[in-house]
């Protein structure tokens, strides 16, 4: 595949590094770039979850998206570049699946409010997929990232965004959530999204290193999430 040039983002002066100019190239895609960009991140997905953002190499991602070395650099300069695109596109489809999973809970458990943990461990739980090695793969993606962000101080200013916009979206819907049940939090609603989610991220590494399929908590019969959202919420006076 011929290489296509880099486009002018019109920005001025050469960003100084991998980081700066992945955060500077915003420009518009046509939909051919936005398909092999498409490619490269499904595979750059599974390859940085398997092998780490240091131990990936350019020319894997490319075999595992088909693609040549020249489509990589016609869309990306670097793998630092390519895994910041890829933190974009988790963070949308994060915030995607948090508004679809608040509009499909059931009329009846809303109205009832009888399994109202279940509801907001459900909302909580779109944020990671669904199948037990997506789930780990995100898993893994996410702490790659967390450790690109402490070497880095322009990526732990993205990941900050990140993690700002997604708590401000879970915020609301539990907020929504919680009135509609005529329920509400016993603390902070943002301290109360901040344990929400650090036990949603301490349950996924549980299960990200269990050696074998089930071999977590709720296989257990013992659900963290549940039992904190338990003691974080109750009726409203």
């Amino acid at each position: 595949m011929t290489a296509e040039p880099l486009p002018d983002n019109g920005a001025g002066a050469e960003p100084e590094t991998p980081v700066e100019r992945a955060l500077a190239a915003l420009t518009p895609l046509t939909p051919r770039r936005e398909r092999t960009r498409a490619r490269l991140l499904d595979a750059a997905y599974a390859v940085f979850a398997r092998d780490g953002i240091k131990g990936a190499s350019i020319e894997v991602i490319c075999e595992t998206a088909g693609f040549t070395r020249g489509a990589f650099y016609s869309n990306f300069d670097s793998k630092e570049a390519l895994f910041l695109a890829l933190a974009d596109r988790l963070k949308r489809r994060q915030l995607a699946a948090l508004e679809s999973a608040a509009h499909s809970l059931d009329p009846e458990t809303i109205e009832g409010g009888r399994i109202h943990r279940d509801a907001i461990a459900h909302v909580l739980g779109a944020m990671v997929a669904e199948k037990p090695d997506d789930a780990r793969q995100w898993t893994m993606l996410h702490a790659e990232l967390q450790l690109l962000a402490m070497r880095d101080a322009r990526v732990a200013e993205l990941v900050a965004a990140h993690d700002s916009a997604v708590r401000q979206e879970v915020s609301e819907l539990l907020a929504g959530i919680l009135e509609t049940l005529g329920l509400r939090f016993v603390v902070d609603d943002e301290a109360a999204v901040d344990l929400l989610f650090a036990t949603h991220q301490h349950c996924a590494r549980r299960q990200a290193f269990a050696h074998a399929p089930g071999d977590d908590d709720a296989a257990a019969g013992h659900d963290p999430l549940n039992d904190l959202v338990g003691l974080l919420v109750t009726t409203r006076d």
